[in-house]
This record gives structure tokens, sequence and C-alpha cells, in this order.
């Protein structure tokens, strides 16, 4: 408006410049802009203005442009930065379903204008997705197939528009990871190494590659998750999965070109339990005077008679040695995989008299109620008789508990030095990629055996380390 300013020679005439809405839009957490979105799900408000200062605010009505009344449905704030005012978080709510709102940009003691703004059509929530059990628990047979009585998660899609494609989302945890388009970015990849793979908390099935997955002619469907997912499920770590919340929503295309879906179910969730309970180590420390270390090893199973779903195997370091009256240092003989060789473990190899990598080929013993698999160890030292004086026993010990199928049938071995009767160090591995690890505990055994070679008598010590006499 113009404004008189009158000075003592002259009268001028000085036109102020009123603020200024020049344009606005919706858009998401990561400010791509927006026109149609789902119930429920998080929105914001982009105006860009001029002639307001940064910390301005303006008041912004979001109201119902269905309705004849322009009914409003709230109010909020946005502060100016930059020439631009972003408002909060909007939650959408279920109640807007099917309505187109609008945004208004209301009169108050900052900002003069009154400017109306872009549409944002609020998707209807028609499609039907529900998992066929409320809750589940995860097991596998000892090849890695589903284990008789117990399913893959399954889900039934009904109430759809016969033949729109779908894309079904599964999270874990965070229901906020289900997205309102076709696809999630970086979600399952089967074409990844289970070790890539079992951290990621997302699922699509149609980045899965399932994008021809379409509604019958009476809008049903089911959907069963790749097996594979399910497996890797079962191969996380203990301490992160006793019971998960997984969280799913079902999308709807009319056509497979289609980017937004013209409908969407609301999230629902069901229960995965973990089939592996409890893992431990029992140390029953040293027995036969001392000579000898006695432990078990145990896990526990959920469900009844699936032990053979997980196996142990179990990593060793360290060696045996023994002293002369000259103090000549030699090893004993001992047997891994197969082969006699001296018993010196410079670095992790595995525990097996045999070519299985599995701690007693995986025959445990099984509790009278099905749900435990328990093995043991004892390892010993050799005595200091004529000509030895010492001998002693340092092995650390990882043992680990395994998806049974995860675990190859033969070790490789890595290392065989020397020639037959009696090989020099032997090293056997598990060679990449290596079963992930569900759970795993460490223990020792040191054995010190000193001989008096006045009298004969043998004193049995447990020192951490021995350098030798």
């Amino acid at each position: 408006m113009p404004v008189e300013i009158t000075g003592t020679g002259a009268t001028e005439v000085v036109k102020v410049k009123m603020p200024k809405v020049i344009s606005s839009k919706w858009i998401d957490d990561k400010g791509m802009e927006i026109k149609k979105i789902m119930p429920n799900s998080s929105v914001k408000i982009s105006l860009k203005v001029l002639d307001l200062n940064d910390g301005d605010r303006v008041t912004i009505t979001i109201f119902d442009d269905t309705d004849e009344n322009k009914k409003e449905l709230i109010e909020i704030s946005a502060k100016v930065n930059n020439k631009e005012a972003i408002s909060e978080n909007i939650q959408v709510k279920k109640e807007w379903d099917k309505k187109k709102i609008q945004i208004k940009v209301k009169d108050n003691n900052t900002f003069k204008e009154v400017f109306t703004g872009a549409k944002l059509e609020i998707l209807k929530e028609k499609i039907k997705i529900k998992a066929k059990q409320n809750s589940y628990t995860v097991v596998l047979d000892k090849n890695g197939n589903l284990f008789s009585g117990y399913p893959n998660l399954e889900f039934e899609i009904t109430d759809g528009n016969p033949g729109d494609f779908i894309d079904i989302q599964v999270v874990k945890k965070d229901d906020a990871l289900l997205i309102d388009n076709k696809g999630i970015v970086n979600s399952w990849d089967k074409t990844k190494l289970p070790k890539d793979r079992v951290s990621v908390k997302t699922f699509s099935s149609w980045t899965n590659g399932d994008t021809n997955l379409q509604v019958d002619g009476v809008g049903k469907v089911t959907y069963t998750m790749p097996l594979d997912w399910w497996r890797d499920l079962a191969r996380q770590p203990k301490s992160d999965f006793s019971l998960m919340t997984l969280y799913f929503k079902v999308l709807a295309f009319p056509s497979s070109t289609d980017i937004t879906p013209s409908e969407s179910s609301s999230k629902s969730n069901t229960e995965i339990h973990n089939n592996l309970v409890d893992f431990k180590i029992n140390d029953f420390g040293y027995i036969s005077g001392g000579t000898v270390k006695s432990m078990s090893m145990e896990f526990t199973v959920k469900e009844a008679g699936t032990t053979e779903m997980y196996t142990f195997v179990q990593w060793k370091m360290g060696g045996r040695q023994n002293w002369d009256n000259a103090k000549n240092l030699t090893r004993p003989n001992v047997q891994d995989y197969g082969i006699r060789h001296i018993s010196d473990y410079p670095q992790w190899t595995i525990d097996r008299v045999g070519t299985n990598p599995r701690y007693w080929d995986g025959n445990y013993q099984i509790s009278a109620d099905a749900k435990k698999a328990t093995a043991t160890d004892k390892p010993s030292s050799v005595t200091p008789n004529i000509p030895l004086t010492h001998t002693f026993t340092f092995i650390d010990f990882e043992t680990r508990v395994h998806l049974n199928a995860d675990v190859p049938m033969v070790v490789t071995i890595t290392r065989q030095d020397g020639s037959p009767p009696v090989y020099g160090i032997v090293i056997g591995i598990i060679p990449p990629p290596e079963p992930l690890i569900l759970d795993n505990d460490t223990w020792n055994s040191r054995i010190l055996q000193i001989r008096n070679t006045t009298t004969g008598a043998i004193t049995i010590t447990h020192p951490l380390t021995f350098t030798g006499p």
C-alpha cells in the first residue's frame, strides 16, 4: 500500500511490499514432493515466501477441500529460514481417508496474506493383509528346510481390486520403516551372502523381484516369505533375537508401472520366536587329581524334538609341551581330522578327531523333554614319566552354536607340515563364508605337572602361563 512521506521541500510516495507466499508443496522426511499419501503416515508442508525475515512464523491451516464448508482439520505454524517455511511432521489421520486436504496460510500479526496452496490426496484403505498365524517359531530341520509342523511366514491378502499389482512390505521391530511407495531401497537382497543380509530390517516383495504379484479375480492372493529370508531370521544372534515383532502392509497399484499406490492396507504385525532359547558352558573344574579339565556344552530349544536344527563347532588354540632332564622341549602326538601330528595349535583350529567339523559329529545327548542337547569335553595332560620332568597343557577353546545346515560336512585343512607317520602343525577350518555364530563362549585348560627327580612325586598346578623349567 502507498505511504506518503513529507519532507521540507518535497512529497514522496513509497510503495511498501507485503509479505507473500509464492508456492507451497507437501513433502516427505527427505524433502521430496508428494501428492498422494496413506493414512497414518507423516508429511510436512513447505512454503516459499518473499519479504519475510528468518525467524518469522506463519500460521498454516489444513482444511478438507471435499467439504463444502471447508472444514478446518488442524492448524500449525512454521518458522521462516532462508525464504522457506517448513512445518513439523503432520500425522495423516485415519479419518482423513478418501479426502483431499489443502493448505491455507492465515492472517496473523506477522503475515498478512491469505494463500491457498497445494492439495494432498489421502488414499483409501481397502485392501487387507493378515498373517496366517498370530505368532511363529522359526524352526528348520538339519538341512535348513522347514521342519514339519512349523510353517514359514505366510500372508493372506483380501479385498483388493481384481488384477491390481501389489507390493508386500515387512519390517523388523520398527513400523516406521514401512513406506508408501513401491519397493524399499536397500531392503533384503537374496543375491547377497547371509552375513550381509541378517542385519537388514526391511523387505519388499517388489524389490525382491516379485513384480508380477497380483490379486486374483476376487481380490485375493497369498504370499509366502522367501525361505532364505526365513533362514536369515534363524541366523540372528541369540543376543539380538528372542521374541521379535514383524510389521507389514500391502500396497496396490493399477499397473506394474505405477509408483504411487492406489490404495494401501493398514499396518499389521505378528510375533516371531527364536527356537534357540539358551546356550551355556558348564565348567566342572579339574578332575582326576587335577590332570583333566571337565566341562559340558548345552543348548536348549523352544520346540521339543527340534534340536537337529543346531550344532556345536569347537575351536582350539595352544597345545602341549614336555621337557626332560636336559630341558629339551618336545610335544606329544595327537590326532585331528584323522591325521597324527604334534600337539601344537599356533592359531585357531577346529577341535575334531575326525573330519566332520561338528563336535561329536553332531550326535549329542538329548534330554527327556527333547529340548536340550549336551556334549562333554575332558582335555587331559601328559604325565611326566621318566625321562620327562615337566609337562604343560595350555589350550584355549571357543565353543560356538550354528545352524546345522550352515556347517559343511568336512573340515578344510589349510596347513599340514611335515610328513607321515607324524606330521607337524596341522590346521583345519571352515572356509569362507563361515557359518554365522548364533551364540558362543570361551574356556580353557591349564595343567602343569612337575616330577621331583629325587622322590618321583608329581606336583600338579594350573598356572595361566609356563615358559619352561
